[in-house]
């Protein structure tokens, strides 16, 4: 009687997973059941990206752009891979005027991408129509503590 199951169950298709799970374990692959953490352990520095209007109160990007600041950084980051190979320049080589450079296309697109709508709001007029100041903060930990130091990347 249990001879019959498991053939059935041998020639059903979702036998192939138990079939990987097998040979996966005679590799020493554990995968996904690996032991090692995802993560191994976390950086000493970050930083991370805010816009600020004028009068230096931050511009919630969600509402104002329809964008996070999370993939503001991302394409902060492959706006400075573009900026590399159109100029030649490394990654080392950056000054700060290279960084004005590529936060200003960065601020000039959340602007120019924003929806008609969003732009029309009034409380946004100044967003807009006025500077926006793009903000690095650099987060570092060191000795226990964490450090924060900001540097305004752009302002157009």
């Amino acid at each position: 009687m249990w001879h019959e199951r498991l053939r059935k169950f041998l020639r059903h298709p979702a036998s192939l997973i138990v079939w990987i799970t097998l040979f996966c374990s005679a590799g020493k692959e554990q995968y996904p059941f690996s032991h090692f953490p995802m993560y191994s352990g976390f950086e000493d520095e970050t930083w991370l990206l805010y816009f600020k209007r004028a009068d230096g109160e931050p511009i919630q990007a969600k509402r104002a752009f329809r964008n996070t600041v999370a993939r503001a950084k991302k394409r902060y980051g492959s706006l400075r891979d573009d900026y590399l190979e159109e100029t030649g320049k490394e990654f080392d080589d950056l000054a700060d005027a290279d960084h004005e450079i590529i936060a200003g296309r960065l601020i000039e697109e959340y602007k120019a991408n924003a929806p008609a709508k969003v732009k029309a709001k009034p409380d946004l007029d100044d967003v807009f129509n006025g500077p926006v100041t793009l903000v690095r903060i650099d987060v570092a930990y060191r000795d226990g503590e964490f450090r924060f130091s900001e540097t305004e990347l752009a302002t157009r």
